[in-house]
């Protein structure tokens, strides 16, 4: 992907207090087939230069800052939903009465990862929520989860939901 990035400007003087933008563009050729693409910008501070003085000897600064930034710039190609496939799914109950909800999450979409909710569905609307974390590209979760509040005969399924929007990625149902 670094062949598609412009940016402007190419160097950047920041004075004390101050501050400065960097506009980055990336545009991917015609052709390029759907999927995640990465690349690094790299921020590094250049010393302050040697100063000619008044007598003419040189004047160097007394102190330096060196300060080296990678910033990954992640863009995809298509429109990547995330497709989490759920197996597997089963309820139990344990001593205290309490569903046990146990399934396996695999994540097909061609994203490098997705961070995902699940929903323990107690009915059509009602639901208790567990926000998960990220499943990487090609990788399975294998999910156990004890509900205090729900007994086995509450559970009627699990839902995905995406972290950051909330929108629905799959529904699995007994």
């Amino acid at each position: 992907m670094d062949k598609w990035v412009e940016y402007n400007p190419k160097i950047i003087t920041i004075k004390p207090k101050s501050q400065s933008v960097l506009k980055v563009f990336v545009k991917a050729p015609k052709g390029t087939p759907e999927g995640e693409y990465s690349t690094f910008l790299n921020f590094k501070s250049v010393p302050v230069p040697n100063l000619p003085g008044d007598s003419g000897t040189n004047v160097a600064p007394a102190t330096s800052i060196g300060l080296n930034v990678n910033v990954e710039v992640i863009g995809y190609v298509g429109d990547l939903k995330s497709k989490l496939e759920v197996s597997n799914l089963r309820v139990t109950e344990n001593k205290e009465g309490q569903a046990v909800v146990s399934f396996k999450v695999k994540n097909n979409t061609l994203k490098r990862g997705v961070w995902y909710n699940i929903d323990v569905m107690r009915g059509s609307e009602d639901y208790e929520s567990v926000e998960k974390g990220r499943i990487g590209i090609g990788k399975t979760d294998e999910i156990t989860l004890t509900m205090k509040n729900m007994k086995k005969r509450d559970v009627v399924g699990v839902r995905l939901r995406d972290s950051s929007t909330y929108e629905e990625i799959t529904k699995k149902k007994f």
